[in-house]
């Protein structure tokens, strides 16, 4: 039964996490600051913990460490590669891992790793707010959208903002100087929890031992150990740049916190005002006048030393270094920039097509610093860009300084009067604030442009100016009437027009003219009109060519070539008599009676017809034979004409056979001549006969018979 028991609550135990309540562990981020290598007897100060190289083995195989701090002592044994913990396992603040002993040269090389924290949980940010972590460590959000963020971290050796991107779940490490080679490696860790248009949730991971300094020293063993000696405080400088008067400078040493203020100052010397509070709560005050150039300066009895590099007595400050004990941090409270932008354009007065030099003049006037200084020039209608750049990013510009003339060039596309203008430059102040200053003054720019320019000339030899044209015939010494007619053509006249011009002729020998023809001013829209009288004085062929020189609206001249624009011919014209043989077709109606008398006067007309049929006969219609419908229609005609002859015999046989019957001889021998009413009679009697031969035998009667 008890083995039963047992089983069945270690099966309780086991099955305990599967139905208990949902519980999500923390990330399982650390920061570390390693390596750190102590002798014997050294230590090192980290927040509010001194960890010392306390007592080892003979053997060197087992060191002792010891770690105070303000709650009590805690003494770790540790051999090569194991870790100890502060302050337990399960409440750990840090651990320290002892990575080597070095019993040749007395050292040791440990490392203190700090489990990450989430300080800020869900941080809900917009673009552009800025969330200060602690003195040192600044967050800033720059830009959000769906699933995604932009974000700036400062966090020292970093001067400036260390800008990237996330989505969400991912995040990005920093790494914290502590003192000169030491890094608190990870000690910051940025996560984006979600992320919208224009707002992120964050979230921020600091380690549990939240230091931000670390100091070497070196302390005494007391344990019976090999004692050793107490080294001189080393001095390391923290702060070198301006301060200006009545602005404190802070510095947290070791021992105190310290605010300097700089109380008067000439081109030689400065006077320092240092106020120090010690760590047990008293503090001393104390004026200290620092010489230009001279040797670094102890303060007595404060753990501070002073150098002045130069005075500023116009803007009221000093280029000031200061030196502290290792370990020691230096601030200033941010100071508010003073950015202007102007602008200049040369020249101000230009062709189309010409190129204008616009200048760009930034200054910080103020007393700050003005960050991520970015300038932007927009592209003003009626221009082209000259390049691909109207957008400078210049960093960082300290107070009371400038930046180097940016020039960028534009050319005008158009005439008319345009401006310059909107030239922005965008920085952040020392608070991280985004500032945003247009350029002063707008720049009015005047454009100009030379009109589209016609030129004619035509000329006419009638006095009566008919018949215009480009070449002209005219008899020798008559006068030619020249007409010339400048057209300018734009939209623009106020800008658009030239100066002075005048149009040159240049006449060849044998033909005299005005050679300069005053036109003056013409604008946009305009035209006009001169007439002018030329005479050839010989006989000859006679162009005559021209050119317009004028002054564009800023001056320049200019010359345009109209080549020939005339020509006059006095030459008479010759008449030449040409044969030429025109073929005449008849018509349709025609043709028939051509073809017939064609064939009437031909010597060989067979071939001819046969030639002419050969034509025609493609065109005649087709399928019926002509040859044998001829043949059996003359087939018909003869059987028809065969049969009547057979009949017309057969009458007269009979016709002869019955005058032999009736005739009579009359004495003498000689015929019978028939009277008129015999005849008659005689010729029924033959009808009779007739019908009689034409009946069958059977039905036929006898001769004779009625």
């Amino acid at each position: 039964m008890s083995l039963r028991k047992h089983l069945s609550i270690l099966l309780i135990l086991l099955l305990l996490p599967l139905y208990g309540p949902g519980v999500h562990a923390e990330k399982n981020w650390t920061a570390e600051v390693s390596p750190v290598i102590l002798g014997f007897g050294d230590s090192v100060r980290i927040a509010n913990y001194t960890i010392q190289f306390y007592d080892v083995s003979t053997n060197w195989s087992l060191v002792t460490l010891r770690v105070s701090y303000p709650d009590g002592v805690q003494l770790l044994y540790l051999r090569e590669g194991e870790v100890g913990y502060i302050p337990s396992k399960d409440l750990e603040i840090f651990e320290i891992v002892l990575n080597s002993i070095d019993s040749k040269n007395s050292r040791i090389v440990i490392s203190i790793v700090s489990p990450l924290v989430k300080v800020r949980e869900n941080l809900q940010m917009v673009p552009n707010k800025t969330v200060v972590i602690n003195k040192n460590v600044i967050v800033r959000l720059l830009a959000s959208w769906v699933n995604g963020a932009t974000i700036g971290v400062k966090v020292p050796p970093l001067t400036k903002f260390s800008v990237f991107n996330l989505t969400p779940g991912q995040s990005r490490g920093f790494d914290y100087q502590l003192a000169p080679g030491f890094m608190y490696v990870n000690y910051l860790r940025v996560e984006l929890q979600s992320a919208s248009d224009d707002v992120a949730w964050l979230n921020i991971y600091l380690p549990k031992l939240d230091a931000e300094n670390l100091t070497m020293q070196t302390i005494p063993a007391t344990n019976g150990s090999k004692p050793v000696e107490t080294e001189p405080t080393i001095f390391t400088e923290v702060w070198r740049g301006y301060l200006h008067q009545g602005v404190p400078l802070n510095v947290e040493t070791p021992v105190g916190t310290s605010a300097i203020f700089v109380k008067n100052l000439t081109h030689n010397e400065t006077l320092f005002s240092i106020n120090f509070t010690f760590l047990n709560g008293s503090s001393v005050t104390k004026d200290i006048t620092v010489p230009v150039e001279a040797d670094i300066t102890n303060v007595e009895g404060i753990p501070l030393m002073l150098g002045v590099d130069e005075t500023d007595v116009d803007h009221e400050r000093a280029l000031i270094k200061v030196l502290a004990p290792l370990g020691s941090v230096a601030s200033k409270p941010p100071e508010p920039a003073n950015v202007s932008v102007s602008i200049s354009a040369v020249p101000t007065e230009l062709m189309v097509g010409d190129v204008v030099a616009v200048s760009i003049n930034v200054a910080n006037k103020g007393p700050g610093e003005a960050k991520n200084l970015v300038i932007a020039a927009p592209v003003p209608n009626g221009f082209e860009l000259v390049g691909n750049e109207t957008g400078w990013s210049v960093g960082d510009l300290a107070p009371y300084s400038e930046v180097p003339a940016i020039v960028y060039l534009l050319r005008p596309t158009s005439p008319g009067e345009f401006t310059i203008s909107g030239v922005v430059a965008t920085y952040y102040t020392e608070r991280g604030e985004k500032v945003q200053v247009k350029s002063t003054p707008d720049i009015p720019i005047r454009v100009y442009d030379v009109p589209d320019l016609h030129v004619t000339i035509l000329g006419s030899n009638s006095t009566s100016g008919r018949n215009w044209n480009s070449y002209v015939h005219v008899k020798n010494m008559s006068p030619v009437t020249a007409i010339i007619n400048v057209t300018v053509t734009g939209t623009e006249s106020k800008f658009e027009y030239i100066k002075d011009a005048e149009l040159h002729l240049s006449y060849p020998p044998g033909i005299a003219g005005p050679a300069l023809i005053g036109l003056g001013n013409l604008s946009a829209g305009n035209n006009i009109e001169k007439t002018i009288q030329i005479r050839p004085l010989e006989t000859g062929r006679f162009p005559i060519q021209a050119s317009l020189v004028y002054h564009d609206p800023l001056g320049s001249e200019h010359e345009l070539d109209l080549g020939t624009v005339l020509v006059v011919d006095t030459v008479p014209p010759k008449i030449i008599v040409k044969q030429k043989i025109v073929r005449v077709y008849p018509s349709e109606e025609e043709l028939p009676n051509f073809i017939n008398q064609t064939l009437q006067n031909s010597t060989n007309a067979r071939s001819l017809a046969e030639d002419i049929s050969n034509v025609i006969e493609p065109y005649l219609p087709k399928g019926t034979n002509y040859w044998k419908l001829s043949t059996v229609v003359l087939l018909v005609i003869v059987l028809i004409l065969g049969y009547l002859a057979y009949g017309y015999y057969r009458e007269v046989q009979t016709f002869r056979r019955f005058l032999l019957r009736k005739r009579k001889s009359r004495p003498g021998g000689l015929p019978k001549k028939w009277k008129r009413d015999e005849l008659e009679i005689l010729l029924r009697e033959f009808r009779s006969e007739i019908v009689r031969e034409n009946l069958s035998p059977e039905r036929r009667p006898p001769e004779g018979g009625h």
